[in-house]
């Protein structure tokens, strides 16, 4: 299960009236093969949507789940450890620990549920010992508090740049007297691959090796679809050439706003989707950001090759990066500083 499940089925419960719950791993210590960011949703009817580590933690995290929603303006932050046997039955690489955040869904602004259904990139900040919740949209506004409007706005900056990192991650950050748990749930790319043959094979299997999800087709409607399912984390990635095909796609992409677009062809290629595009009415601006032809000039003209340059374009721009080398560089690596 995604976290676009879960937000839906949140959405679903709390428009019926109904109480229900929300846990998170919000910070992990070893478990190697579990990801910060999983998440598991509950309603007072015994409905549940998503899950935990395989299910290592499901009797701790059951029991603070009926106390919050007893008590539904608390918030449990839970220190949990996982053996190596425990790990193993779980389906886990190794042992360690976790934090488990647990509160009611109820006291979460309803924008995060509708980023989380919409699989778009967004921020929670919860202050730890609190009910208080603050989610920050990434590229738009904030909603909820976190204490005054200094401690606000110092957490506010902590989650964008967690966003602007771009994966799922946790960071604690100090305000005043108060202890803020920020959680960036960053959905990983869904590649939606329209053509066939050995270069589309070799696509969906660089995702994989990515762990992003990848799905190839030759028809428009079917293609149409998996956009529509893939929401704001859709990749658009263009191989046919077909007149039938390429163009229709393309404006069906860009209608729904997809991030990234990128398409395979010659500059005589592009220039003719080009045109007809600008027949069908689609604006010069939303021309120009189609990355094409597609990919970074990583060199290699093998289809493993070319798939791993058109994955790392599409890391690079989700990520808002410029593809160059770290080399000499001596700035920090990474944007995710949360010092406030």
């Amino acid at each position: 299960m995604s976290s676009g499940d879960v937000g839906r089925a949140v959405t679903e419960w709390l428009s019926a009236g109904s109480a229900c719950g929300f846990a998170r791993v919000g910070e992990i210590r070893g478990v190697g093969s579990a990801a910060v960011g999983e998440v598991f949703a509950w309603n007072e009817a015994g409905d549940t949507e998503g899950g935990l580590l395989g299910g290592a933690v499901n009797e701790p995290v059951q029991a603070a789940a009926r106390r919050v929603l007893a008590g539904p303006d608390s918030v449990e932050m839970l220190e949990l450890t996982i053996d190596d046997s425990g790990a193993v039955q779980a389906g886990l690489s190794c042992g360690g620990s976790v934090t488990v955040v647990v509160q009611s869904a109820g006291r979460i602004p309803g924008q995060f549920w509708s980023a989380l259904a919409e699989r778009r990139p967004v921020a929670l900040a919860t202050v730890v010992g609190e009910a208080e919740s603050l989610v920050v949209l990434d590229g738009g506004g904030s909603f909820g508090a976190v204490g005054g409007p200094d401690a606000g706005s110092a957490v506010e900056d902590a989650a964008r740049r967690l966003l602007a990192g771009g994966e799922t991650t946790s960071r604690r950050v100090e305000v005043g007297d108060r202890t803020v748990l920020v959680e960036a749930f960053v959905p990983e790319p869904t590649l939606v691959v329209v053509g066939d043959g050995a270069l589309a094979d070799a696509i969906t299997r660089q995702a994989a090796v990515l762990g992003w999800p990848a799905t190839a087709t030759t028809d428009v409607d079917a293609a149409t679809k998996l956009l529509d399912g893939a929401g704001a984390s859709a990749a658009l990635v263009m191989l046919s050439h077909a007149v039938e095909l390429d163009v229709p796609v393309l404006a069906a992409a860009i209608g729904r706003g997809v991030p990234y677009i990128g398409a395979l062809g010659s500059a005589r290629t592009q220039q003719r989707r080009a045109d007809q595009l600008r027949d069908l009415g689609v604006a010069d601006a939303d021309i120009g950001a189609i990355h094409g032809p597609i990919g970074l000039d990583l060199g290699g003209n093998r289809p493993a090759s070319i798939a791993l340059a058109i994955c790392a374009e599409i890391l690079a721009s989700r990520n808002r990066r410029h593809a160059a080398s770290l080399r000499g560089r001596t700035a920090p690596v990474r944007t995710t500083d949360t010092r406030g």
